[in-house]
Parts: structure tokens; sequence; C-alpha cells
């Protein structure tokens, strides 16, 4: 630790797993240790936001939500940190070995960049054929360096979301399932449904009313596609808010909470109300308007019948 002149004020010292050597983490002068994060000295862990981390068992006090990939056999142990390798890796989130992502992006880049490189550079000897005649030219290099840092860049980017797909997928069910069951208890609760009956009544009214002036089957399915859309955005952000994960130590992260919370859940929930209602009622104005049509054409064709009679 430096001062504001970068002097040295103290030095600190830590083992593979983050355990203090020769010094007392109790009585430092930032908790910010280890790997740059604080450390609750009352109980000798580590905040590692997702969950607390113990240097001396090497272990996390709570379960890895996460279930793990069977490809990695290591991350299938639900306390370990950092896949029992705390020399080439990190867990600021609790969640996952920051090291293990660098290793995928780096092998991910060096594949783009060899295939960019390469596509590139026979573009660029392509390119230099048509305009010299020659395959030696300087095309050659200008592309080959576009397609190696244009590769590097795209494979990096492959290469993590490879890495972090099980566990991209892995949140997204557990948000949906709490988003689902929270979504449900709303539904199943009577109490408190006036806005939302209103704009379900609305959006029926609307819909009946449409369908009677104007059926179209696309406006049917654009319907149903925009209630799908809107009830599948409010369990997701149901599930953010059931989940906590924006919950954090920060006044942003609260922020942002409160919002989902108290603006936007709201919305989607009665902006999908609205929608059910419109979605169920343009058919039946649809289906009245059709059934009216054609008893009008069919009591004009008879008429007509008659006419021709007499």
């Amino acid at each position: 630790m430096t001062d504001f002149v970068g002097a040295i004020v103290e030095l600190y010292t830590f083992d593979a797993y983050g355990n203090a050597i020769g010094f007392d983490p109790s009585v430092a002068l930032t908790e910010f240790l280890y790997s740059g994060e604080q450390f609750d000295s009352k109980i000798g862990q580590q905040y590692l936001r997702a969950r607390y981390y113990n240097p001396t068992t090497g272990r996390f006090n709570r379960l890895d939500p996460f279930f793990g990939n069977l490809n990695d056999p290591q991350s299938l142990h639900k306390y370990l940190y950092v896949h029992g390798n705390p020399i080439n890796g990190i867990d600021p989130s609790g969640m996952m070995s920051v090291g293990s992502i660098g290793v995928s992006m780096a092998i991910g880049a060096q594949i783009g960049a060899t295939v960019g490189v390469t596509a590139d550079a026979i573009y660029g000897a392509y390119t230099g054929y048509n305009r010299t005649g020659s395959l030696f030219t300087f095309d050659i290099i200008k592309y080959g360096l576009i397609g190696a840092v244009g590769g590097a860049a795209a494979g990096a980017f492959i290469g993590a979301t490879v890495h972090l797909s099980p566990y991209i997928f892995n949140s997204l069910r557990t948000i949906m399932s709490s988003g689902w069951r929270s979504f449900v208890t709303k539904c199943s609760n009577p109490q408190g449904h006036t806005t939302t009956e209103n704009a379900y009544k609305m959006g029926l009214v609307v819909g009946v009313g449409l369908g009677l002036y104007d059926p179209d089957f696309m406006t049917e399915l654009k319907a149903l596609g925009g209630t799908t859309a809107t009830i599948t955005s409010d369990i997701f952000i149901r599930g953010l808010i059931a989940r906590r994960l924006f919950w954090a130590t920060t006044g942003a992260s609260r922020t942002f909470v409160l919002f989902l919370s108290k603006y936007a859940q709201a919305g989607t929930y009665v902006t999908s109300s609205f929608l059910v209602g419109f979605t169920l009622g343009y058919p039946l104005g649809s289906g009245l308007r059709m059934c009216g049509d054609a008893l009008y054409n069919t009591f004009n064709e008879i008429i007509s019948e008659e006419s021709v009679t007499e």
C-alpha cells in the first residue's frame, strides 16, 4: 500500500489462497487486501459479492448456484475457489474464475487471428493480382493485418461466449423459473388487481372494436407476439427482482432494483393485461364482423334471386 506520493506505507504478503503472511489483516490500513477484494476481519472471510470466501479452507461459504459444466469437472465442485488454482485465477464475482475466461479468450483470439490473417491475406493477393498482375503486393500485408486484428477480436469474443454459455443459460433458467413462480402467484392473487383489470377490459374493448372495423389475421398474429414478448419480459424482470441479482452495496444498484420493482415490472404487467384483452377481443370482433358480412351477403343474394324470379 502506498501514500499519495507513491511511497510504500504497508506491504501485504499472502499465500496462494489469500492467507496473510507476516501481518494481521484486522489492523491493516485498508480492507481491500488479497486480489484487491474486501476482507471482513470480523468473520475472517473475503466478500466476493455473490458469496463469502474463506482463505483458510480455500472454500466458499455457500453452495455455487451454477450446476456446473460436464466438460469441466472442476466446475462441478460447489465450494471450490477458482477451480483449486488460485495462482492463475481470481473470482471477483463469487461465481466464476476470471483466469479460465482469459484462457478461453486467448485460445479464441489465436484461432481467430490465424483464420483472419490467412483469409484476408488470400483476399489481398487476389486484389493485388487484379490491380497489378502480381500476387506479391502490399495488399497482402494490409489485408493480412486487418484480418489478424479483426479475427483476434472476434475469436476472443467467441471464446468468452462459449466459456460463459453454461453460466449464462443456467442464470437465465434460474431467473425465469423464479419469475414464473412470482408471475403465477401474482395472477392467482385476487387482491390489488384494479389497474390490471381496467387495462384488460380496455384491451378487450379496443380489440373487439378494431376487429369489427378491420378484421386482419396479421394484426392478430402481431398482437399475439406482442403479448408473448411482454409477458416474457414481465417474468424476466420478476426473476431479476426475486433473485436480487442487482442488489449490491452500491446506491446505483439499489436504485436500479427499485426502478425494476416500482416501474418496469408494474409497466410490463399492466401492458400484458391490456394485450391479453386485445388478443382475446380482436378475434371476437373479427369473427362477429365476418359472420355479419356473411349474413349480409347471403341476405343480398336471396333478395337478388327473388327479384330475378319476379
